[in-house]
């Protein structure tokens, strides 16, 4: 009997550190998604704050992935500046059905041919599309396509848009919010903001290089794929598509159009994931990375 007691009190006590823990790890992990969410918050209220030039460089953090100047962009930027408050776009449901009934008749629904590499990459992640966040920054001209992609596959999905632009979605089943307030929303909802999949655009090779007015911050890539890592839910899906170096064997940033990939800004990028698809099209200058968290 007094051996079946000290069994049962060393199991208790083994359980009891488990729990401990995983509530450790559990705090530790909100403590550090809080942070990283306070500094893309940082980042992201200077939208707007500077015209792009390339003096801004010098003021740059320094970064392991190397910066060449390319044609400088400021057409967003002149945008932003001269339509202060941005302007609302009012999306109709009748929109989102029309273009769904492109994708079902074969016609084009997209902006580019390219766009419909996406939505084949979806299709064999169909039953992760329930709660969905698609992550961008700010567009000319929009076109809810990857929306209508979505719904297509399941017309029960519920959709997040997180980004710059103010939207207004007449369907009941999507819903814009403003990059700032999503990320500054109250630490103890965040749990509530956990998604199934997380679609990033060909937007994580422009964050932080000023071209909307942002300050610059060369790595604020690699800070943004720790925040989907934080907003994810487990075993969550991260779709990511980018710019590839195809003509090079490194990753470089070309200031301030993006930054162009290669394995080795990759492997920082697939930190804390685990690769389940990967494909590149458009002749070898794009990629489709699908992680698992």
């Amino acid at each position: 009997m007094k051996n079946i007691v000290i069994k049962l009190s060393v199991n208790f006590l083994f359980l009891l550190g488990f729990l401990l823990s995983s509530f450790d790890c559990i705090e530790l992990a909100s403590n550090r998604c809080q942070k990283i969410a306070t500094k893309l918050s940082t980042l992201h209220k200077t939208l707007g704050n500077q015209k792009p030039r390339y003096e801004l460089l010098l003021h740059a953090n320094k970064s392991s992935i190397p910066i060449e100047k390319e044609v400088l962009l400021d057409h967003e930027f002149d945008q932003i500046v001269n339509t202060r408050p941005l302007k609302n776009v009012e999306i109709k449901k009748s929109h989102i059905l029309e273009l769904i009934e492109l994708i079902r008749n074969g016609k084009d629904y997209y902006n580019s041919m390219n766009d419909i590499y996406l939505d084949k990459t979806l299709q064999l992640f169909k039953s992760k599309i329930q709660k969905v966040a698609i992550f961008g920054l700010y567009e000319t001209n929009y076109l809810p396509w990857i929306e209508a992609v979505l719904l297509n596959l399941n017309p029960l999905a519920h959709i997040w848009l997180i980004d710059y632009q103010p939207k207004s979605y007449e369907h009941e089943n999507i819903k814009w919010v403003h990059l700032n307030d999503f990320l500054n929303r109250d630490s103890n909802d965040q749990n509530s903001d956990q998604f199934d999949l997380v679609i990033d655009y060909l937007a994580i090779e422009k964050v932080g290089l000023g071209r909307y007015g942002e300050d610059i911050s060369i790595d604020a890539d690699l800070d943004t794929i720790k925040l989907y890592n934080c907003v994810l839910r487990k075993n969550g899906l991260l779709i990511l598509s980018m710019s590839w170096n195809k003509y090079g064997n490194k990753s470089y940033t070309g200031f301030n159009s993006g930054r162009l990939y290669h394995n080795d800004r990759l492997d920082e990028i697939k930190e804390n994931f685990k690769v389940v698809y990967e494909n590149f099209y458009n002749f070898g200058s794009k990629i489709i990375l699908v992680m698992e968290k």
